[in-house]
């Protein structure tokens, strides 16, 4: 016959105590479990009493890591899974303690996504095509990942493209618009942004760019003219459009460029 002979709070956790079957300690428990199971001295336990025991005090602990793992910020219902796996839990613990959560509203994917969608806005340059998959990696419902990036209205996406437009073609002021423009389309796809996002983003910028894509060409003329001086008269100007033409000016431009150059005779 196995009976409780003794029960002692542990020094390092008040929460926890230690249970004695027959003078000789047998296992712990939480201070929750002690008191579902009314566990006092005398008590007397069959095998499958201390087996279901210590099952609900593996749920208990189980429930208590996750609600830690929580207090540093919001979780997915996968992250909490891939989390309690790596400590070892079993796959009927884990379900059991998910279950807890949710009901205790520790848990909600919807509350999350919205959340992290709304933090991904505020604090980054992200796309809602890169924000929709980093919630995809951590277990959020498609359908809750659509509902949830309508939060990212098409006026945010296109001011937030605009910047980031920006901020490439003040980089590469001295290149060529069609350049800029792909280094920028690049960027943006990189960043999560569709097409559509894009084009309107770019179109912004066109009309601002034509003067600057003036003073490019003509940057770039004079580098390329001072480049090939050792060349003489028409292969020089070859070797000058071949330049400008792998800068990524229009044929149209170049000539105007060059013609304008050729006037001056320190060029020529």
């Amino acid at each position: 016959m196995k009976v409780i002979t003794k029960i002692s709070v542990q020094q390092n956790n008040k929460e926890r105590y230690n249970i004695f079957i027959n003078e000789a300690f047998a296992f712990s428990v939480d201070e929750a479990v002690l008191a579902r199971f009314r566990l006092k001295k005398g008590m007397e336990l069959e095998e499958e009493d201390i087996a279901e025991i210590l099952h609900a005090d593996e749920v208990r602990k189980g429930y208590q890591d996750s609600v830690y793992y929580l207090a540093k910020r919001m979780r997915t219902e996968k992250e909490i899974r891939e989390f309690l796996r790596k400590k070892e839990y079993s796959d009927e613990v884990i379900d059991l303690v998910v279950q807890k959560l949710y009901e205790q509203h520790y848990l909600d994917d919807r509350d999350f996504a919205k959340a992290y969608v709304q933090t991904q806005m505020k604090t980054t340059d992200k796309g809602p095509i890169v924000v929709a998959g980093e919630l995809a990696q951590k277990g959020v419902d498609q359908s809750i990942v659509e509902q949830v990036l309508e939060l990212y209205g098409k006026e945010e996406q296109v001011n937030k493209a605009k910047k980031l437009i920006g901020k490439v073609f003040q980089r590469n002021s001295n290149e060529a618009f069609l350049q800029k423009k792909q280094k920028a389309i690049q960027l943006l796809r990189r960043k999560g942004f569709s097409s559509e996002v894009i084009s309107e983003a770019l179109a912004d910028n066109i009309q601002k760019e034509e003067e600057k894509e003036k003073e490019a060409l003509f940057y770039q003329a004079e580098k390329a003219f001072r480049r090939y001086r050792s060349e003489s008269g028409n292969e020089r100007l070859r070797k000058v459009q071949q330049y400008l033409y792998r800068k990524g000016f229009s044929i149209e431009d170049i000539q105007q460029a060059v013609e304008q150059f050729k006037e001056k005779n320190d060029f020529i």
